[in-house]
């Protein structure tokens, strides 16, 4: 499953499908692993069997915050947004503590008008980042969603510096959609050793 993640972070999608499908041939049932299916389905452009797929996870386990997000995030790289919220909103609710998800309902609140709901969000998670709580690169998104490209890029520099694991996801990530046609962005993609993106 994480070798998937890992290919699928470098947009070898083919490869990272044919990983997740031998994951789950050995653990049918495991929810990471159904979820994880449907986000390579998602951003490979399978979107009718990523939703499938999706559903699929939620039937095994209704309240799987993992399974809410990364359908979530699949609707944004569709571009339902408005679906998204939904999706972002069960799972900070089921995992409130997560920097992560909160960032991402701060990225579709942003991307739906709910300006004053996502400033808010934003505050706890650079408060959360400044104590090494969160990621960089999730306060990076938000920025981006609020249309702040200067102050994303600096994000994504801190994230940098402090060799985030999170990196990888530079190429693929849905809330860094915004920056990936900022010449700054391709710079720092070739400093993390990334491939270009297509």
């Amino acid at each position: 499953q994480w070798y998937a993640e890992l290919l699928e972070n470098l947009a070898r999608y083919d490869e990272a499908l044919a990983m997740i499908q031998r994951a789950q041939e050995a653990d049918p049932f495991s929810l990471i692993i159904n979820a994880v299916h449907g986000q390579i389905l998602s951003r490979s452009g399978r979107t009718k069997e990523a939703t499938a797929q999706f559903q699929k996870t939620l039937d095994l386990e209704r309240n799987f915050p993992l399974g809410h997000y990364l359908f979530g995030l699949a609707l944004v790289h569709d571009g339902k947004n408005e679906e998204a919220v939904k999706e972002f909103e069960q799972a900070v609710q089921s995992s409130p503590e997560s920097s992560i998800y909160q960032s991402m309902l701060a990225f579709v609140y942003a991307q739906n008008g709910r300006i004053e709901e996502a400033r808010k969000i934003l505050g706890d998670v650079i408060g959360e980042a400044k104590g090494d709580r969160a990621s960089w690169q999730d306060v990076a998104g938000i920025y981006a969603a609020l249309g702040e490209k200067d102050h994303a890029l600096v994000a994504l520099e801190m994230a940098f510096q402090r060799r985030d694991s999170r990196m990888t996801m530079l190429l693929n990530h849905e809330a860094l959609m915004p920056l990936r046609s900022d010449p700054r962005f391709s710079a720092l993609v070739r400093r993390a050793g990334l491939p270009e993106h297509n």
